[in-house]
């Protein structure tokens, strides 16, 4: 009997059920969702990495941008510095040479056997020369300035400079070594050379504080006195009794303590006037200072120095007329006086000298307030704001509105409040100066400005967010952010690893269309968004190079993001989305058969 042997079925090679359309659809969806997703990661991994690797090279360039600048500005300022003349205090024309470069030079300070010999500036308030040089340009390494709300010409008793610390010892950046007691001690003198003289320096306090401390950030009307006491209170790591004890005129060093993030280090210095007249008479010498100062309701002398203990110093204001044995002291811009002082010692001639103590008027700014009213109501009581009094001081004004009763239709009236008073008052010791302010009057039911508000507020525009922290470049700088959009942008274009995959999809998609005909038609519709979309990402791409050319300069110091920020990176999204919607392959059948080709 034969045996009929059965064929085993072929496990492997049955067929696959077919999926219902509803299904296949689904599949396809989720397999264009899951290469998206796949497109998007690698690309956010992408821009990761590079913008890292950007960053940690922006580190590098920052750090070696600002010590390099400001060492290299160090030299290229020594050029202008000021010669002063062995006999006397004027200094000669390097000074002057700086002058007609800029408006806001004040003056030279030099720190004997240090690397602090720099140009002093001053700016319209504390924050500009942090970021600008000398010359008005965006730096890094800012300035050496005197605080704004000081005399330009150091006349006031206490004057306060600014200085980055500079990793180099640029700057300010040697002022820490100043809270060791031996460098303290071999480097205590200096000089500051003003347009109205020059004044000696003799280092006597350093003090660690930090940035809120009115005791050494608030100047306007300090006196020298003033100062010692704090700092006396305050603790410094080095102080030298006596130094500072008869000194009318103090300066104070200022600078980042790198400990903490609002720490400051401040040096103390006397300013003694190199001007001192000095007169002899055998072995009796009589030295004697003039004082001229910023009113600051305080009184003032000159000092006067004799090498004999026990000589009788005696003053004159009448030309030597009557004498007296009080040394005169002045307070008011009206009490300036030339002084004679005599000093005698027995059996020996009597010297004599003239001296002057010279008060400077103080300037005063009253400004009136912006205010308004509803049509046809009374105007409101009308007020203004005092700037620079000292002490418990005041002065006379008014504040009116000359247009009132006939400038009554609704509108905005520019300086139509006005505040008026004497130029000169306070026996002399304030030049006040006057400003108006605007008046606005406003239809019933629509609010009225107060103390200077505005009707209207403007939005700020969305630039205004993108503009560098923490300093005033303002547009003289570049944008990282930027280079980076424009690299990602040219990178969608033309992509240097994919340039064959890309490119070269249409020359294989016709290919394909000669051998399997009914592919003809999916062809030619890839073919003709593929040219569109090539065409927009080459105009994205263009625009961008654009924009970055005219916004940006790369001589400039780098910042991460600014105002033209927003721009780029729309440039950027727009080049994406087109390079996906456009220039990507979608067609499942197509890619299919594309990657079944050898």
């Amino acid at each position: 009997m034969a045996v009929v042997k059965r064929a085993k079925p072929d496990i492997f090679n049955k067929p696959r059920p077919r999926m219902a359309p509803e299904k296949s659809r689904v599949v396809n969806i989720l397999n264009i969702a899951r290469a998206a997703g796949s497109s998007f990661v690698s690309l956010m991994a992408g821009v990761l990495a590079a913008a890292l690797i950007l960053y940690s090279g922006y580190v590098l360039y920052d750090s070696f941008y600002t010590q390099n600048a400001a060492a290299s500005n160090a030299w290229d300022l020594l050029q202008y510095k000021p010669e002063i003349l062995d006999e006397g205090a004027a200094p000669l024309a390097g000074g002057d040479t700086l002058s007609a470069v800029t408006a806001d030079y004040r003056a030279w300070l030099t720190m004997y056997e240090t690397s602090i010999d720099y140009a002093v500036m001053q700016g319209p308030d504390d924050l500009y020369y942090a970021s600008h040089d000398i010359y008005g340009r965006s730096s890094l390494t800012g300035a050496i300035y005197l605080a704004s709300a000081n005399s330009g010409g150091f006349a006031d008793s206490y004057n306060l400079l600014y200085g980055h610390h500079m990793d180099n010892g640029a700057m300010f950046g040697s002022l820490d070594k100043f809270t060791k007691e031996s460098y303290f001690d071999a480097h205590r003198e200096g000089v500051i050379v003003t347009s109205s003289g020059v004044y000696d320096l003799t280092t006597f306090a350093v003090l660690r504080t930090n940035a809120y401390e009115a005791g050494v950030y608030y100047v306007s009307g300090k006196t020298a006195a003033q100062v010692i006491d704090f700092i006396e209170s305050a603790s410094p790591i080095i102080y030298r009794a006596g130094v500072a004890n008869d000194s009318s005129k103090i300066v104070a060093f200022s600078t980042c303590a790198s400990a903490d993030t609002d720490g400051r280090l401040v040096v103390y210095a006397v300013m003694t006037p190199r001007d001192m007249s000095e007169t002899q008479s055998g072995a009796l010498t009589l030295r004697v200072s003039r004082y001229e100062g910023v009113y600051d309701g305080q009184e003032h002398g000159v000092t006067v120095n004799v090498n004999l203990t026990g000589a009788t110093v005696e003053y004159s204001v009448d030309g030597g007329k009557t004498w007296t044995r009080k040394a005169p002291r002045v307070r008011d811009v009206n009490g300036s006086t030339t002084l004679l002082v005599r000093a005698s010692y027995p059996g020996m001639e009597s010297v004599s000298a003239y001296t002057e103590i010279r008060i400077i008027p103080r300037l005063v700014v009253v400004t009136a307030v912006d205010a308004g009213k509803t049509a046809g109501t009374d105007d409101p009581a009308f007020t203004a704001t005092v700037e620079g009094l000292v002490g418990n001081d005041t002065i006379e004004y008014t504040v009116t509105r000359p247009g009132a009763g006939t400038d009554e239709a609704v509108g905005i009236y520019e300086d139509a409040i006005v505040a008026s008073g004497d130029a000169v008052q306070h026996n002399g010791s304030y030049n006040v100066v006057y400003h108006p302010a605007d008046f606005t009057i406003v239809e019933e039911n629509k609010p009225v400005p107060v103390g200077g508000e505005s009707i209207d507020e403007p939005e700020p525009p969305l630039g205004a967010f993108f503009k560098p922290t923490g300093s005033s470049y303002g547009d003289r700088c570049w944008a990282l952010v930027n280079l980076i959009c424009l690299l990602l942008t040219a990178g969608i274009l033309a992509p240097v690893f994919h340039w064959k995959h890309k490119f070269g999809r249409p020359a294989a998609l016709d290919k394909l269309a000669g051998e399997q005909p009914s592919f003809a038609d999916k062809v030619r519709s890839f073919r003709r968004r593929f040219r569109l979309g090539v065409g927009g990402e080459t105009v994205t791409t263009i625009l961008a190079l654009v924009a970055f050319l005219l916004t940006e300069d790369m001589r400039l110091p780098m910042v991460l993001i600014d105002k033209w920020t927003p721009l780029m990176l729309l440039l950027l999204v727009v080049c994406f989305a087109v390079d996906v919607l456009a220039v990507r392959l979608h067609d499942r059948e197509l890619l299919s058969e594309l990657e079944q080709k050898p």
